[in-house]
């Protein structure tokens, strides 16, 4: 399997070379990447591994942060995938000694590597798995696993899954319903259902300062829609609702998940059409005291919806009229009701708690009658059950742990 593979991978990397120069911007960065070069020294030892393609590094801070606080000397190394993980790094560099971009997953590139970091286990978050990386940790005999692991199981990647979760020394998944699904297709020792540890860094970032806030949002003022990660097509279905919230005295804050000055552009042009005040995030004079005085607050800057759900009376999360719905954890973690289109089954909280506080719609009519029916949701209900998700850290940690002492 693993000559197949190389063979395989040998073959795409010649021909992404190859066609290189007419490639998007993003894919010529992610070859880019793969060329960077390690530091001369270090001294890692019995490193911990961590590694994930992008935003997959969210799962992995939590139990990052916990490791260091139980074990403050212990070396800590993440390696990524993609260039988009770099802007994630800033909350939790204190606790890594070094990030360093997944080479090429090629014997010669990974081994040395494994030489480079000396780990003493290797983590994967999620679902970012290298056949050549796996097979060569394997061989030195170290552990390696994944936390936080939701499968996709068709009929691909079944057989695929079959081939790389059966080398795994771990396997920390979700929920316990998945457990017999992966015995099925691994021979993999240890499988606890240590849930999810993205869970924990919500409820940690909830815990820190927000970096906006807004000013007229106490529980005397107008309640607050947020829609979240937006795209064209969710707002297709948004922007007849306006109307209606707007009469019943609602804020709204449009969040772009494309916030590139043509989109923008784009959306200030709707907004105009349509009659509706507005006013840009960017503008703000003070962002610890943003006063919604517009019928619209449209958020054209990167990093601040996850702390806008705090003063939320219910969102609407984007992408889920479009393809793939965007994470829903954010604004359940807030106590906020969900709103979701179609396309939500690539999220597993969506999944979990579809028909309970995340809500299925089809049509602005389905969301005006959410809105009309918003007093039926209890908010610290909905923020009680999702606590009982924490600490999935803690028990990813203590698997981690456990592979340690008994591998091999």
């Amino acid at each position: 399997m693993i000559y197949f593979y190389r063979l395989i991978y040998f073959t795409l990397r010649v021909l992404l070379f190859v066609i290189s120069p007419v490639l998007p911007k993003s894919l010529q960065l992610w070859i880019k990447l793969r060329r960077e070069k390690l530091s001369q020294k270090n001294n890692f030892k019995n490193s911990y591994w961590f590694h994930a393609s992008s935003g997959e590094i969210e799962y992995c801070k939590s139990v990052i942060r916990l490791l260091k606080t139980e074990d403050p000397k212990a070396h800590v190394v993440v390696t990524y995938s993609s260039p988009s993980a770099e802007k994630l790094f800033f909350n939790i560099s204190q606790f890594v000694d070094e990030f360093i971009p997944l080479p090429w997953d090629q014997p010669f590139a990974i081994k040395r590597l494994i030489q480079y970091i000396q780990p003493r286990v290797l983590v994967f978050a999620r679902t970012d798995l290298w056949p050549e990386l796996i097979y060569q940790v394997k061989k030195q005999r170290i552990p390696v696993g994944v936390i936080s692991y939701n499968p996709r199981l068709s009929s691909l990647n079944h057989f695929v899954n079959r081939h790389l979760l059966s080398q795994l020394d771990f396997i920390s998944c979700l929920q316990e319903q998945i457990i017999p699904s992966l015995q099925l297709i691994t021979r993999t020792k240890i499988i606890k259902a240590d849930g999810d540890t993205r869970f924990d860094q919500v409820f940690f970032r909830l815990s820190q300062e927000p970096k906006v806030k807004i000013a007229n949002s106490s529980s005397d003022s107008a309640p607050l829609f947020i829609c979240g990660s937006t795209w064209a097509e969710d707002e297709a279905v948004l922007f007849p609702c306006f109307n209606f919230l707007i009469e019943n005295k609602f804020k709204i804050a449009l969040c772009p998940h494309d916030v590139s000055s043509s989109n923008i552009a784009r959306l200030r042009n709707d907004l105009e059409k349509y009659g509706w005040s507005y006013q840009l995030l960017s503008e703000s004079q003070d962002l610890q005291r943003v006063d919604i005085s517009k019928n619209i607050l449209l958020v054209d800057q990167v990093g601040y919806l996850a702390d806008l759900y705090r003063f939320g009376s219910v969102a609407f999360v984007g992408g889920s009229f479009k393809d793939k719905v965007h994470s829903v954890m954010e604004p359940l973690c807030c106590g906020l009701p969900v709103a979701v289109g179609p396309f939500y089954h690539n999220n597993p909280e969506a999944v979990r708690y579809v028909g309970q506080s995340v809500i299925r719609i089809e049509s602005p009519q389905e969301l005006t009658g959410l809105i009309k029916n918003i007093s039926t949701f209890d908010k610290e209900q909905i923020l009680t059950e999702m606590q009982k998700n924490q600490n999935a850290s803690q028990r990813a940690l203590d698997t981690i742990k456990e592979s340690i002492k008994t591998a091999f």
